[in-house]
């Protein structure tokens, strides 16, 4: 396994994106209290809701590339005409969904009130979807040059945060925030994008709809995957502003950034060691988990448990007015952490010995019992009942991808 895996690779990489995304993190983390404090926290749940559907669409766009994509790069480092037909392609679908998704958007304000009566706003969010998509984060990851990555992404921070910083200062502005966040994503990208091409002299690569619809069939388990994590992680605070409304969404929104800043880590290591499940042996997966796996967990039960000790601070400095109810919210975010966690080795595994069907299977089910939860307690208990959505939905993913990986352990007569 020495031979396979280069461990001070592994922590490079870790490291690198981990301090890019904590700083990402951190700074889009500050900016909300400037932007509650210019703009209000109604107008702050506006925008948030507003992100919620950008997210979503950004996801239909990037079709599954975080994954597909740098399978494929990490099969093919050496093989240039590979890499550039990977990624022309990559491109050209891209644009495709990106259309797709701006025709979906128009849909929506057909059938959501209040996304029709700020269709501008929408509009002008609409930047972060193929900002989002074209972002090469795939290529990186496939070759394992994630300082590359972590720059790239810590540079589309930095700008969202310098024009926030510099144009946003009435609540007239509110339209701006999400505007920015998508354009510095956009900028960033074709700036990664230029990089790639001639860091790994790649050729433009003809169009052809054969490829197409193979990275369409390709990516359509994954990407049905990914709807369904983004719709379980996102799209409770969509499902909360329709039994409530936007100083609600924006009280509990601040809550759950705080909580997608910390689950931000857990992202950073799971990019880090995936490339290298792709390559093992399904035999040394038991000894690389122990290694790497456990004391990560550990530490992320000791950020947790902090987090949750000091709450009433941490809320307090986002907003001014925090009341109980937004501090045990968070809390209750603070124990999903760890519960996240868990379901990573599953999950990657999945990933890695290229069982897409039943990684969309689980998750599937996950979106399911997740709508289900919230239908149930977010019309009564409305924030509390969402937040308990949330909980109950990441225990049973945990549990069926932990099953999923103890199959395949014993279908493969491995001990874990």
């Amino acid at each position: 396994m020495k031979e396979l895996v280069n461990n001070k690779l592994v922590f490079r990489n870790f490291f690198s994106l981990t301090l890019a995304q904590g700083i990402n993190a951190l700074l889009q983390l500050l900016v909300v209290p400037f932007v509650i404090i210019k703009i209000g926290i109604e107008n702050f749940g506006l925008v948030a809701v507003a992100q919620v559907v950008m997210f979503l669409l950004s996801t239909l766009a990037e079709y599954g590339y975080g994954q597909t994509g740098s399978r494929a790069v990490a099969q093919n480092r050496t093989d240039t005409e590979m890499l550039s037909k990977l990624f022309y392609h990559s491109i050209y679908l891209r644009i495709i969904l990106c259309s797709v998704g701006f025709l979906l958007l128009l849909l929506l304000s057909l059938i959501f009130p209040f996304i029709q009566q700020h269709f501008i706003l929408y509009a002008l969010a609409f930047v972060f979807v193929p900002g989002q998509a074209l972002l090469p984060f795939w290529f990186f990851q496939g070759m394992e040059k994630l300082h590359w990555m972590a720059a790239a992404l810590l540079l589309s921070k930095i700008l969202f945060v310098l024009l926030v910083f510099i144009f946003i200062s009435t609540p007239d502005h509110t339209s701006l925030f999400i505007f920015f966040l998508g354009l510095g994503n956009f900028i960033t990208a074709i700036a990664a994008s230029v990089f790639i091409i001639k860091r790994y002299h790649l050729k433009i690569s003809s169009f052809s709809m054969k490829e197409i619809k193979r990275l369409m069939k390709e990516g359509a388990p994954v990407t049905a995957a990914n709807l369904t994590m983004n719709l379980m992680q996102y799209g409770n605070l969509f499902i909360l502003r329709l039994y409530s409304n936007d100083l609600m969404a924006g009280y509990f929104s601040v809550a759950e950034r705080i909580y997608f800043a910390m689950k931000q880590v857990l992202t950073a290591f799971a990019q880090s060691i995936y490339p290298a499940l792709c390559r093992i042996n399904s035999s040394q997966y038991k000894i690389y988990f122990k290694k790497t796996f456990l004391p990560f967990f550990w530490l992320m039960v000791a950020i947790s448990a902090m987090a949750a000790l000091f709450a009433p601070s941490i809320i307090g400095f986002f907003i001014k007015e925090a009341n109980t109810m937004s501090i045990l919210i968070f809390r209750m975010f603070c124990i999903a952490v760890p519960v996240v966690c868990l379901n990573m080795p599953g999950a990657l595994v999945l990933l890695a010995t290229n069982q897409r069907e039943r990684y969309f299977k689980i998750f599937a089910i996950g979106l399911f019992i997740n709508l289900l939860a919230n239908l149930l307690f977010a019309p009564q208990y409305y924030a509390m009942g969402t937040v308990a959505a949330v909980l109950i939905t990441e225990v049973i993913i945990t549990v069926l991808v932990s099953l999923s990986l103890f199959k395949y352990f014993h279908q493969n007569q491995l001990h874990y």
